[in-house]
């Protein structure tokens, strides 16, 4: 039986000649466990308990507090966004962050401790935690190389690396590098050359692999939009689940960015598939030994949680 739609031979051979870069979003982090035994939140949760604690430590006005609720049900997550980081302080901003992504109260998923197995040219991620770093670790017994928009502005360039992270949107660690809102995003998207030329060289030079999207993350569509109008000679591939996109969308993606969406079947809402095609990967050039080692490594680390 097949869980997914495809396994891409293109797809595959960037990842063995070292061509390949993954492109990590949130969703990838709803497949690890934190406090409380619960999954890590999505935009919507991570907004609304934002909401909420800014309500609990300030008293916001009941009409204000509402309508914030109103438009975060009506998707304007942006916009949420933006009117949240106006009202708080950088140093509380970084006592919410560290109180959701606690990483001692956070459990790497199966598939974090797939990733740092194969070989990807880098990871780029939108997420905050450092759970994607914290698994090579355990892996590949030393840091890898972070960067994060801070750096970019810097001229410091991933490319640089053998191997790197680059934190899109900023780091837990860091709060001056975090990217929350719209304003915020198109802000380095517009304003930044270096940033916005290091993103047209990735894309351009690089096949990406995206993976916990929903495919309605609007910071990623707008980059995709954005790069998508260059010069782009490379094929980029996403992992959606299935249904995710029309037949239309999914043909327009294909001939107007060159991105393929390649879908996975979800029975009971755990996107566990996504693991059987990362693991379908590792199985084409991986040993035996390194397969059994994930296993094993997976149990420990379950046991010494609990």
């Amino acid at each position: 039986m097949s869980y997914y739609s495809a396994l891409p031979q293109e797809l595959l051979k960037a990842i063995k000649v070292n061509k390949c870069i993954l492109f990590v979003g949130a969703g990838i982090s709803r497949k690890c466990i934190s406090k409380g035994r619960k999954p890590l939140p999505n935009w919507y949760e991570f907004l609304r308990e934002f909401i909420i604690w800014e309500n609990r430590k300030y008293t916001l006005e009941k009409s204000y507090y509402e309508e914030l609720k109103l438009l975060l049900d009506q998707d304007k997550y942006l916009l949420v966004a933006d009117e949240l980081l106006d009202n708080v302080p950088e140093k509380e901003f970084k006592e919410f962050l560290d109180n959701v992504f606690d990483p001692q109260n956070i459990l790497p998923s199966y598939l974090h401790n797939l990733i740092p197995l194969i070989p990807f040219r880098g990871i780029i991620t939108t997420n905050y935690e450092n759970l994607i770093e914290l698994s090579y670790v355990n892996t590949h017994k030393r840091m890898p190389k972070i960067y994060t928009n801070t750096d970019i502005l810097n001229q410091k360039n991933p490319l640089d690396s053998d191997y790197f992270i680059f934190k899109m949107h900023g780091d837990i660690e860091d709060p001056r590098s975090i990217v929350l809102s719209q304003k915020s995003y198109s802000e380095l998207l517009y304003n930044s050359p270096d940033y916005r030329q290091l993103l047209e060289q990735i894309f351009s030079e690089y096949t990406i692999l995206f993976i916990g999207y929903g495919g309605r993350d609007p910071n990623i569509e707008s980059t995709i939009d954005k790069i998508s109008l260059r010069k782009n000679k490379s094929h980029h591939f996403i992992l959606s689940k299935e249904g995710s996109f029309t037949k239309i969308e999914k043909k327009r993606f294909d001939k107007d960015k060159k991105l393929t969406v390649i879908e996975y079947v979800d029975y009971f809402g755990l996107h566990n598939h996504i693991d059987t095609f990362f693991y379908d990967i590792l199985k084409k050039i991986a040993s035996k030994d390194t397969l059994l080692k994930i296993q094993s490594s997976l149990r420990t680390r379950i046991h010494e949680f609990y």
